[in-house]
């Protein structure tokens, strides 16, 4: 093989290697640790009142400074995110997530917030429940996972299944107790609407029960109403 040969092939390994890794990490597999650009530009919607474009920017830039002054701090990175999602900037705010997962794969916020990309924008179902797996794992104490799935597996994924009900029940039991309130009433309003009201009756019961233990008052009366509906 002559020089010029083997450094046509040489070349074309490496333009492999990287188009895979490239392809790699985007299909879920190793992010990158490289740090999204800060020069990404600023596209507004165009219901995006004139006078909040101004108060915006302003808020943009201080958090962009935030960020170069210290690259570790990751309130401003979770910052810039927001702010790209503001301006529907999906694409940006997803990059510094999956930016911060790669430094931490124990980012439960970061986490969720791929996921619920996943779920309400992408609607790539399968991959927002992998997140929010992701997401319980790495914090089991945060009930908006178990509740998000639970909104995605009662409305459009695996409908067919108890999923939405136990994925509720999970949470019942790895939450605190203010998080098992709502995960068990939430649980109580699923039955109900299903027509199952000696199930709704069971859980309303059990949650007005956990709200007196911890002395909420208001919370109680309210689930006493509930309770009191469902038993007519």
């Amino acid at each position: 093989m002559t020089k010029n040969n083997q450094f046509i092939v040489i070349v074309g390994i490496v333009i492999v290697l990287l188009v895979g890794a490239f392809l790699f990490s985007r299909s879920g597999g190793l992010l990158s640790n490289a740090p999204p650009s800060l020069d990404r530009p600023t596209v507004f919607p165009a219901d995006f009142a004139e006078n909040a474009r101004t108060v915006y920017t302003e808020n943009l830039a201080k958090i962009k400074e935030s960020i170069e002054t210290n690259p570790e701090n990751t309130a401003a990175w979770l910052d810039l995110a927001i702010y790209y999602k503001m301006v529907n900037d999906y694409e940006g705010a997803l990059e510094v997530w999956e930016y911060l997962v790669a430094k931490n794969p124990s980012d439960a916020i970061s986490l969720h917030n791929i996921a619920e990309y996943h779920f309400h924008t992408k609607k790539d179902y399968p991959a927002a429940e992998r997140y929010y797996r992701k997401a319980i794992e790495a914090n089991p104490s945060l009930s908006m996972n178990y509740s998000d799935l639970h909104e995605m597996y009662r409305y459009v994924y695996k409908q067919d299944t108890d999923s939405a009900i136990e994925i509720l029940k999970e949470g019942i039991s790895k939450v605190d107790v203010r998080g098992s309130i709502d995960l068990t009433t939430m649980l109580a309003r699923y039955f109900e609407d299903k027509g199952d009201l000696p199930n709704a009756r069971t859980y309303y019961t059990q949650a007005r029960d956990m709200a007196k233990g911890i002395k909420e008052t208001q919370i109680m009366q309210q689930l006493d109403l509930e309770i009191s509906r469902v038993s007519q």
